[in-house]
């Protein structure tokens, strides 16, 4: 009754099912977030939190790789300095010791090794594949190079002491691990140094690779100072023949070998009569020996193109056996192993250069006296292009000093297409037409300045 008499009195109708609006002061009851929610919370802030220390961790690492691999650049840089130093002292002094000749052979194979890899890392374009496998197959394959010297196992573990398979902004091992073997080979070379300076210096050689390249026989140093090495060892108590077999594969430059080994002046000196024939000139050859004969020491050079005729070449050498008491060398050349039996001399056996070496020697024709490394997109096409030539030394020469004539990017993107299709036979016809083109030149220059002379 009171509360309809208070709701009459201030006119208000009472409806029971009304409620009161509550006050403002009135405590808020909050309503509690499920658990599922909060635990999807968490997780996602730690797996941005670990997202982030990734980031953050991958970034610092690539950093540090990156900062390593020019550390591990430049060290390589300085011992490369040092090994060429010792390698071109070592190309001017006649060494005879066997030994130390595959001491230089190893030391030569590992400073174009660094050479190459070097390049492969300064001129790999970034859109290509990464070189981490070739890189780990190039040192590999020099650990296990053919020289046979203890020190080569050594250095091959230090090579291969730690070896994983990546290679570039993933880890820096490898480039680190072949530094430190470079390294050691070049410490451990500090007793053929000073063997070195116990051997006969040689007549100066230039100091331009590529000023030199042209007239010197690139890659052979070994088997040159090995077939000197035989033609002047004057072993008294020896009255035979004394026949070396020279073999490889056509146009590996055999008789280019032979050839630089007679141009030399201690063998020139030390032959009184040099006589080069081929197979089929055998019998010419021995008349000719006969109506020149005389005191002396003898070089014969014979080159079996195919199968050797073991008929002439028994009555050739029965007649060299009735000279025997003035000294002869013979040097034979072939494709085939069957020339190796004749000898009475291990055989030299000469393969094609390896693709660091050849990638070296494409290079001083290709870009002569600039500086690949302010040309860095001529230099990644140049090894573009030195890759499918497999080691051709023509191709080296004429498709080198079309490059060189012609240092711009599309041409040199032309030619690499271009080399893909060339054989051997095209290189050839391809240098018949250069040097045709150069005589014209020459000419036609003679021409202008003749007659420039007379008008003027």
């Amino acid at each position: 009754m009171e509360a309809c008499a208070v709701v009459g009195f201030l006119c208000v109708p009472w409806d029971s099912r009304r409620r009161l609006p509550d006050s403002r002061f009135a405590p808020v009851t909050r309503r509690r977030a499920p658990r599922a929610q909060v635990r999807m919370e968490t997780l996602f802030s730690a797996v941005a939190n670990d997202l982030i220390s990734r980031f953050i961790s991958s970034v610092a690492r690539n950093y540090s790789n990156h900062v390593c691999k020019e550390d591990d650049c430049r060290r390589m840089e300085r011992i490369l300095l040092r090994m060429h130093s010792v390698v071109e002292e070592a190309d001017g002094r006649h060494i005879t010791n066997q030994g130390m000749l595959l001491q230089l052979k190893g030391l030569i194979e590992g400073f174009y090794l660094g050479c190459y890899i070097l390049d492969k890392i300064k001129f790999q374009p970034p859109e290509e594949e990464s070189i981490e496998d070739e890189v780990s197959h190039e040192i590999q394959s020099f650990a296990l190079s053919t020289f046979n010297s203890a020190k080569r196992f050594r250095f091959a573990d230090a090579i291969r002491k730690h070896t994983p398979v990546a290679f570039g902004s993933r880890s820096t091992t490898n480039l680190k691990d072949l530094v430190d073997g470079l390294e050691t080979k070049i410490t451990d070379m500090r007793e053929f140094i000073m063997l070195l300076g116990n051997y006969p210096r040689l007549h100066l050689q230039p100091y331009s690779t590529y000023l030199f390249m042209d007239k010197c026989m690139f890659g052979r140093h070994i088997e040159k100072e090995q077939v000197i090495n035989f033609l002047l060892c004057n072993d008294p108590h020896d009255s035979f023949v004394s026949i070396l077999p020279i073999i490889g594969p056509r146009n590996i430059g055999k008789k280019t070998l032979v050839h630089h080994a007679c141009q030399d002046e201690r063998v020139r000196n030390f032959f009184s009569h040099i006589f080069f024939f081929k197979e089929d000139d055998l019998k010419i050859g021995e008349h000719s020996v006969n109506s020149k004969a005389s005191q002396g020491k003898y070089l014969f050079v014979i080159e079996f193109i195919w199968d050797v005729d073991e008929a002439a070449w028994t009555k050739f050498e029965s007649y060299l056996q009735n000279m025997a008491g003035t000294g002869i060398k013979v040097v034979i050349i072939s494709r085939t192993e069957d020339i190796a039996k004749f000898g009475t001399c291990q055989p030299i056996r000469m393969k094609r250069l390896s693709q660091e070496e050849y990638w070296y020697f494409f290079k001083a024709f290709a870009f002569g006296s600039m500086d690949p490394d302010e040309h860095p997109k001529l230099a990644s096409l140049g090894l573009q292009v030195a890759n499918v030539m497999n080691g051709s030394f023509i191709g080296a020469t004429v498709i080198g000093e079309l490059l060189r004539a012609n240092p711009n990017t599309q041409f040199w993107k032309r030619i690499h297409f271009m080399s893909f299709h060339m054989t051997s036979e095209d290189l050839w016809k391809l240098k018949d037409v250069l040097l045709k083109i150069q005589v014209i030149i020459e000419k036609a220059d003679a021409w202008h300045i003749t007659h420039r002379g007379m008008i003027l």
